[in-house]
């Protein structure tokens, strides 16, 4: 598990502004750490790192987060089929559940569930988030009401095992630059270079991480869901 996703947030927040929070260093031994980035008038984006333990393995993931408001109640789950089990996606074939959404490519090695099909169709016909989802492949898209029951849902994007697993081991987000700032200590000659190239790598990441999130909240917030 890789130690410096903190500092990378940290470095992000200085070239995209916003606020960062997190541990003080001395407690920085796992992620933990937090970034909020005004989005106009908008609600902001919420993005943070976690650590979460499956038995021995403990593992980094990222997510990040954002709230609409919607006239009806609408649930929404796209996520890659490695983080279903294969019992569950062949009930789901059985029952009839319905995955043309219109683009395959852009649901390829997807599974989608949702309490309206009607709604999704419309949502998954918005060209920015087909585009955000064919490039984010190991990302999931979650929808869902928030526990205010006023008409606030929760709109979050995120990856487990951002530091790659034994069965997926290449991480999109671990560049050769990444993995140097895990090994390289400060003192060591060629340390900024090293350093320069990993915020560029990681900005590359999130700034298409976060335009999923954006594109997401803006494709489920053009469409009215309070009609069945």
């Amino acid at each position: 598990m890789f130690e410096n996703w903190d500092i990378l947030l940290a470095r992000y927040q200085k070239q995209r502004g916003g606020w960062f929070f997190c541990q003080d260093t001395g407690a920085w031994s796992r992620s933990d750490s937090q970034l909020v980035l005004a989005a106009g008038e908008k609600t902001p984006l919420l993005v943070f790192f976690h650590v979460d333990v499956s038995g021995r393995t403990v593992y980094t993931s990222l997510a990040a987060r954002t709230t609409v408001h919607l006239d009806g109640e609408y649930k929404l789950f796209i996520r890659p089929k490695n983080l279903v089990g294969s019992g569950f996606q062949a009930v789901m074939h059985f029952a009839g559940e319905n995955r043309s959404y219109g683009d395959p490519q852009a649901l390829k090695g997807r599974m989608v569930t949702t309490s309206r099909r009607d709604v999704t169709k419309l949502v998954l016909g918005d060209l920015a988030l087909r585009n955000a989802l064919t490039q984010r492949t190991t990302e999931y898209l979650r929808v869902g009401p928030t526990p205010l029951e006023d008409g606030s849902h929760t709109i979050e994007v995120g990856v487990t095992g951002l530091d790659g697993t034994l069965t997926a081991p290449n991480s999109h987000w671990v560049t050769p630059a990444i993995q140097l700032v895990d090994t390289t200590s400060s003192s060591d000659s060629g340390w900024e270079a090293v350093l320069a190239q990993a915020d560029r790598d990681f900005a590359a990441q999130m700034d298409g991480f976060l335009d999923f999130l954006r594109a997401a909240r803006d494709a489920v917030t053009r469409w009215p869901v309070s009609q069945p």
